[in-house]
């Protein structure tokens, strides 16, 4: 899902420090992303980089490299970008988060109180591919504290996926919720149909 923004709150400035991470040549950039991936360092350089890439191919490199450590500390450094205006950088750290299930299981709380609801769409997003103990409860609780219908949306799509016989009360009390939402109405209609006995 690619989203809109209105306007830039927390894009990063900074330029990577590693000279050949600032070269004028992407296929430099490139074999310098590659490089400090298969050493698994560099992880600042590569974090700075990630925000100013312009070339796809390098940006990639650099966030497949950041999310083989799965940690908390690259997954919160991350987090900023999901506020930029460029919906391809927004896009590609969403791709890098998907491949860190400990870490963003971690950050979900973070990603689901997020004053910008495209952030907690993204969140409902990343929900999606979820399999953490925790995941049923966090997405109830969330569909029961969330009024943007379009982050309900995405929520529900991640609830639909484990949705059983007991998430009927869940189900009904969301449809009960948003009446005049004609989608989420259908959603759930569909949902809960499929639900009976």
């Amino acid at each position: 899902m690619a989203l809109i923004k209105g306007k830039n709150r927390r894009d990063s400035d900074r330029q990577p420090e590693h000279p050949t991470l600032g070269d004028a040549d992407p296929t430099v950039r490139l074999a310098a992303a590659h490089e400090l991936g298969e050493h698994g360092t560099g992880v600042a350089e590569l974090l700075a980089l990630v925000p100013v890439e312009k070339d796809p191919a390098v940006r990639q490199s650099a966030l497949s490299a950041l999310a083989e450590h799965d940690t908390v500390e690259i997954a919160q450094a991350l987090v900023p970008m999901l506020h930029s205006d460029d919906a391809p950088l927004r896009n590609a750290v969403l791709e890098a988060l998907r491949v860190m299930p400990w870490a963003v299981a971690q950050i979900l709380p973070e990603l689901l109180d997020d004053p910008d609801p495209d952030v907690r769409i993204l969140a409902g997003m990343l929900m999606v591919d979820s399999h953490h103990h925790d995941t049923r409860p966090r997405l109830e609780a969330a569909l029961a504290a969330e009024q943007h219908p379009n982050v309900v949306a995405a929520l529900l799509e991640a609830y639909l996926h484990i949705q059983d016989a007991a998430s009927r009360p869940v189900l009904t009390g969301l449809r009960d919720r948003f009446p005049d939402n004609p989608f989420l109405a259908y959603t759930i209609d569909t949902a809960l149909k499929q639900s009976e006995p």
